[in-house]
């Protein structure tokens, strides 16, 4: 009888702890298959939840660092010649100016083309600020902007030049931007067919390196 009474009370407390364990996890999924095993109730996807401390572990951090260096590197859709290729490309600038609203920039691309795969492209843009109130000692300073632009291309045996229209959304300070964007742009090659290319991503920059801007103290 003894016996039969401690393995009850046992079922109970294990219970309990599942119960308390699969209320958590509803609060914060809606749907989740899953089954029980001693010591650990085994999610699907490979999330563990300790029944002892309630507390879920997974590991995000893998999958942001992943995604956000994806997102650095720029995929780019060209056409040349009625022929579409796709690649990667990416763009670091140098800005000057309060905000470095006006830009240089150099690019380097990648295109899975059927030759002269590299391609450099040099370049002089400005910002143009979408937001009516901005405030330059607000850090970072966010808002929509849209970028006209043009400069110089190589593929190391053809050159040429292209105008260049972008838009997006930049966080940026007198020293540093970050500007996740789409650019639309069409390229005029000597000696060889126009190229017409789309990308997106991430644009890095750098601003005013041998100026320094004093900012306003903001009363509290």
């Amino acid at each position: 009888m003894e016996k039969i009474m401690f393995a009850l009370i046992a079922l109970l407390i294990l219970q309990n702890n599942f119960v308390f364990s699969q209320t958590e996890i509803s609060n914060s999924v809606d749907t989740i298959q899953y089954k029980y095993e001693p010591g650990f109730l085994k999610i699907k996807e490979n999330y563990e939840i300790s029944v002892s401390s309630g507390s879920v572990s997974d590991d995000p951090d893998g999958g942001f660092v992943l995604g956000f260096m994806a997102y650095l590197i720029n995929p780019v859709l060209s056409i040349e010649d009625g022929k579409a290729a796709w690649g990667w490309t990416k763009e670091v600038s140098l800005g000057f100016g309060r905000l470095g609203e006006y830009r240089t920039s150099v690019e380097y691309t990648y295109s899975d083309r059927e030759h002269l795969k590299n391609i450099i492209r040099a370049g002089l843009k400005y910002d143009i600020f979408l937001k009516k109130k901005i405030n330059p000692d607000d850090d970072p300073v966010s808002t929509s902007v849209f970028t006209i632009g043009g400069g110089y291309y190589t593929d190391f045996e053809h050159n040429g030049y292209f105008p260049e229209l972008s838009y997006g959304y930049s966080m940026r300070n007198d020293k540093f931007l970050m500007y996740p964007s789409v650019k639309l742009r069409y390229t005029f090659v000597n000696e060889s067919p126009d190229i017409l290319d789309i990308s997106f991503g991430m644009v890095i920059g750098f601003a005013n390196p041998f100026i320094h801007y004093e900012h306003k103290k903001k009363l509290k």
